[in-house]
């Protein structure tokens, strides 16, 4: 709030949290037992964080992709001598954006802005989540749709606000891997933690709980109308105004149910970067798609699907572990894409 205004203007910044994670800094990790699920979680004692602002979100900034994350960062233009903030001003009042003391507006042939981005760091704990390619990859809705929910129930979980609680998306190389993996990243904004995340990581019971998807059925009346796909008192109030597109009752619905649906085939792991999906061999997001797409049909559509497939990979060649990513059981029939072909 400047001194030329009495009210303060709300605005919207394009914020992002960049992670860093020590190998010796997991306390205890579960993966889904289940190749073709490998959903996995690991909670982690202390991460550093990078918490960047890019500026004001705005449609004239310039595109950039980091961490998987792709928007337009417009950035913060200041003053390279007195650090004013460059405003868009009248001609009149231009002098505003510089101190008393900066010779800047006197020196016209001078550049006098540059553009710089803002962050501060800090050290808390977290809960990492491996999420499915397959269900998730480059899926910005599920994605979405998928954090709404779990910022849902975690409120519902403390019975109040949690506020200091986020989630972050991270997007990284795992070891012996060649393609990037999507995790999700819940942390504790307060530096050094407040320990609510420990409390959830006591056994794996508390994360399901914050995955349950009854109660996002049954907390809220949008259920009862057939055109509403959530609504500002569940899943649209965690998500900023920008996103709120992106974000469906139905679909985080349909995540959760799948994610508690494995709860009982969980087995300890050392760290969810161990955790191998049979769909890391396919060569895109399309592929990957394709093949959840499949997953999820009524497992009668699903065998007749297997035969025709198989079929063609005798005759062409052209399906490379399709049908074990989609619950087959004679995967010798499937052999390795031809480029030829």
């Amino acid at each position: 709030m400047g001194d030329d205004t009495d009210d303060r203007e709300r605005r919207f910044y394009v914020r992002q949290a960049l992670i860093d994670i020590a190998p010796n800094a997991i306390t205890s990790a579960w993966a889904v037992d289940r190749e073709e699920y490998p959903f996995a979680f690991e909670f982690i004692d202390r991460i550093g964080f990078r918490e960047v602002n890019f500026g004001e979100r705005a449609s004239d900034g310039q595109n950039m992709m980091i961490a998987g994350d792709d928007q337009r960062r417009r950035g913060f233009t200041i003053c390279v001598e007195c650090g004013t903030l460059q405003r868009r001003r009248k001609q009149a009042d231009h002098w505003k954006n510089h101190a008393i003391y900066c010779a800047r507006p006197r020196d016209a042939a001078t550049p006098s802005a540059e553009c710089v981005f803002l962050y501060r760091e800090f050290n808390s704990e977290g809960i990492r989540l491996y999420l499915p390619e397959a269900a998730f990859g480059d899926a910005e809705t599920r994605v979405h749709s998928f954090v709404a929910a779990v910022q849902m129930g975690l409120e519902r979980r403390f019975a109040g606000a949690v506020e200091h609680l986020r989630v972050a998306r991270d997007v990284r190389i795992a070891d012996g891997q060649d393609n990037p993996r999507q995790y999700l990243v819940i942390y504790d904004a307060v530096p050094g933690g407040t320990g609510y995340l420990k409390d959830l990581m006591r056994d794996p019971q508390p994360i399901f709980e914050c995955c349950s998807w009854r109660w996002l059925r049954s907390s809220c009346g949008c259920n009862t109308d057939s055109e509403a796909d959530g609504c500002y008192r569940c899943v649209y109030r965690y998500r900023n105004s920008f996103e709120r597109d992106r974000v469906s009752r139905r679909t985080a619905t349909l995540l959760l149910k799948e994610i508690v649906g494995y709860q009982d085939k969980l087995k300890r792991v050392s760290s969810v970067g161990e955790v191998v999906t049979p769909n890391a061999m396919f060569d895109s997001e399309l592929e990957k798609r394709f093949i959840e797409a499949l997953r999820r049909r009524p497992r009668r559509m699903r065998s007749v699907l297997i035969s025709v497939l198989q079929s063609c990979a005798a005759s062409r060649g052209t399906i490379c572990a399709l049908v074990s990513a989609i619950g087959g059981s004679n995967r010798r029939r499937c052999w390795a894409p031809s480029r030829e072909s």
